[in-house]
């Protein structure tokens, strides 16, 4: 059952709940967490990286609007119901604990497959029957513009012929980051082939997430620069400015994720998204600057608390938001998060959290929204937490594994 919903999760659709919606596949792990805790007796004992990132969520979702509501005089009622969905990914800790190591690719990868091959699809019957224009590409969100996660959409009948439709706009950068996870999962296991790698740069560079191709693109250099030897290394460079020459020879005309780069700056200066993300910034330093307290355990995570101090409910970077909802207290635990994982990373699948953990934060989560907190990202992240867990266990001599419930997410 837990093998199934994981493999299921990503690529199942939300069901519509007003102006929000809820994922079928939520629902599926909070009943698959809470049969686990019946069976259990509320037993369920983590590894020190999943404590930390666990109490890390608590502290920025939960606790810091909680601390301020006196001050707000108002009940969080948003960051209550929001940690109590995140509360639900510790269901795939378990999976991943239960879960063999040796079919943790049919669960994290194949999933990405089923959902490039369904949307190249649908983007090919929208292009014919909708006809976009190039305005349409670079700010458009339509179900089937682009390449997007499947369970970023919710039902709606209205909109034929695919049912499907976004809330609040599209997901791509959410996409990028499970194929950048994807990709790495592959490098540090050996998996990867060319046929993997273009499938999940075709997807990237579909997504036309400006953030997530720069993110993805860094992650792919890296890779390529250290397999290669030197010389191979000089025609790498060599190769890819070639590349570059020919896209703008045969592919100039074509609206993609590069057009949205390059048109980040234009005649008329910044670009209107950019000059968001830099009154959005400058009102979240401006706020901090004139409450000291704040800048010690932030503002809330609650939206309305944020409206009232910055006039944004949401921060547009991650590095940001946990600033302004959790001040440097939240800030300290995301950091010791990272550490737990860097010191580990020489051991089996930590090496894989690591790496995704840091390209995203060179780039993604610094100048991205709150993907941290998205339903890929604490999925891949709990998942490997518990697979790696499981793996240190398998690890120690027989005698040592005799005396662990293997039935039991033990610490």
């Amino acid at each position: 059952m837990g093998e199934m919903i994981a493999f299921l999760f990503l690529i199942l659709p939300k069901i519509r709940i007003g102006d929000s919606g809820i994922m079928i596949g939520e629902i599926a792990i909070t009943v698959y967490l809470t049969l686990y805790f019946l069976r259990r007796h509320l037993a369920l004992s983590l590894s020190r990286s999943a404590k930390i990132l666990a109490f890390f969520i608590f502290y920025l979702v939960f606790l810091s609007s909680i601390i301020n509501m006196v001050r707000y005089a108002t009940l969080p009622y948003y960051s209550i119901i929001y940690y109590f969905r995140t509360l639900s990914y510790l269901g795939f800790y378990i999976i991943g604990y239960r879960l063999d190591a040796c079919r943790l690719k049919e669960v994290i990868v194949y999933p990405l497959l089923i959902n490039f091959a369904f949307m190249l699809m649908t983007m090919i019957i929208y292009f014919f029957i909708r006809h976009p224009s190039a305005q349409d590409y670079l700010w458009g969100y339509d179900f089937g513009l682009r390449m997007q996660p499947i369970f970023g959409a919710a039902f709606d009948l209205s909109n034929k012929p695919f049912y499907l439709q976004y809330i609040g706009g599209g997901s791509g950068n959410l996409l990028c980051a499970w194929a950048l996870f994807v990709f790495i999962f592959l490098q540090e296991s050996n998996q990867n082939n060319l046929a993997y790698t273009l499938i999940i740069a075709i997807t990237v560079f579909l997504s036309f997430s400006r953030v997530g191709f720069l993110t993805f693109l860094l992650a792919y250099l890296y890779y390529t620069l250290r397999l290669l030897k030197f010389k191979s290394k000089l025609w790498m460079v060599v190769l890819m400015l070639f590349a570059l020459v020919s896209y703008n020879i045969i592919l100039g005309s074509t609206t993609t994720v590069l057009t949205r780069l390059t048109n980040t700056i234009g005649d008329n200066g910044l670009d209107a998204s950019a000059i968001g993300r830099i009154r959005n910034y400058d009102a979240i330093g401006y706020a901090l600057s004139q409450d000291i307290s704040g800048l010690f355990v932030g503002f809330g995570f609650e939206p309305r608390f944020l409206m009232k101090k910055t006039n944004s409910g949401f921060a547009e970077s991650f590095w940001l938001q946990i600033l302004v909802s959790s001040g440097t207290v939240g800030l300290i635990f995301y950091g010791l998060f990272g550490l737990s994982i860097f010191k580990k990373r020489k051991k089996p699948l930590y090496v894989i959290l690591w790496k995704y953990f840091l390209f995203q934060n060179i780039m993604s989560w610094t100048v991205g929204g709150g993907d941290f907190l998205s339903s890929n990202n604490l999925f891949m992240m709990f998942l490997l937490l518990g697979a790696a867990r499981k793996t240190e266990y398998s690890s120690k001599p027989r005698y040592l594994q005799g005396s662990i419930d293997e039935e039991r997410v033990s610490n």
